[in-house]
């Protein structure tokens, strides 16, 4: 016996999930690069297909796939949350060095400095408009050019696989095989959508600074905050001038990204039709 055999009603409204849960999907896909093998970990069924398509499509750069996904074409460091925002200012304190703007790197560390707690000057008797924050941080080495993390939290995407694994079987022992071939669909394309993202090869690059260059000693700032970073040369250029960039080899086009999103497009609408046929339990 089907578990919520003899219910009255269905929930016909879970076939218009591709709608929802789209920015956390895309959110969680923005990491597959800062872990070894996480490409490899995305069989498993989640909602938002038909926000992810409709993102990823627009990153395959082909006539054909300009037709399927209208829009203009997105950077995929923009759309990866790679890059995208300017930087502070900078000024060397030894160099005499004035950058108006700097890159993506020294936004996130000003982002970071902003949301860590300050210590008040209990001196300071200004009002409270016009205050300031000073943040000091010791660079005490220049980054890795492999930004990939370790495998130990990699395996972590095997319990959403193994959920899904699970509700498949589970429908198919109940013969509910609307449901089954829709999970079973969400796994493949969430795990092709995985792959075809997770190709490129991301890098951390900067400019190598002179050998007789003074120290990197500067200062970040952005209207009332401030920044002091203090180390070599080429530790404080990696945050001034360093940026992330992604290498998708001889195939700029991104057609894997097309091929995905056109997938994901399928399974969007195959849900709307084909869940509501399936059983309360499978749904």
């Amino acid at each position: 016996m089907i578990p919520l055999e003899n219910v009255k009603f269905t929930l016909d409204i879970s076939g218009v999930a591709g709608f929802f849960g789209g920015d956390e999907v895309l959110s969680a896909m923005g990491t597959i690069h800062f872990y070894r093998g996480r490409k490899y970990l995305g069989w498993y069924n989640s909602p938002g297909s038909y926000t992810v398509a409709k993102k990823y499509g627009r990153l395959a750069k082909a006539r054909f796939w300009k037709g399927l996904f209208p829009g203009g074409n997105t950077d995929i460091k923009q759309f990866l949350g790679f890059d995208g925002e300017k930087g502070p200012a900078f000024l060397g304190a030894h160099s005499g060095t004035r950058m108006p703007h700097t890159g993506y790197i020294a936004h996130l560390l000003m982002s970071e400095c902003e949301e860590r707690d300050g210590i008040p000057d209990a001196n300071d008797t200004t009002e409270a408009s016009q205050t300031c924050s000073v943040s000091v941080v010791r660079l005490s080495r220049r980054p890795p050019h492999d930004t990939l993390m370790r495998t130990r939290k990699a395996w972590m995407a095997c319990f959403p696989i193994l959920a899904s694994t699970g509700s498949a079987i589970t429908c198919a022992y109940f013969h509910d095989w609307y449901c089954f071939s829709m999970i079973l669909l969400g796994m493949l394309a969430s795990g092709v959508a995985c792959f075809a993202a997770g190709r490129g090869t991301l890098d951390f690059k900067q400019p190598k600074p002179s050998p007789v260059s003074p120290r990197g000693d500067g200062v970040l700032y952005s209207g009332d905050k401030f920044v002091v970073v203090i180390g070599a040369e080429e530790a404080v250029c990696a945050v001034t001038r360093g940026g992330f960039f992604l290498d998708y080899g001889h195939r700029p086009q991104h057609h894997r990204m097309g091929f995905s999103s056109l997938l994901l497009t399928i399974q969007f609408l195959l849900q709307l039709l084909l869940i509501p046929q399936g059983t309360l339990f499978g749904q």
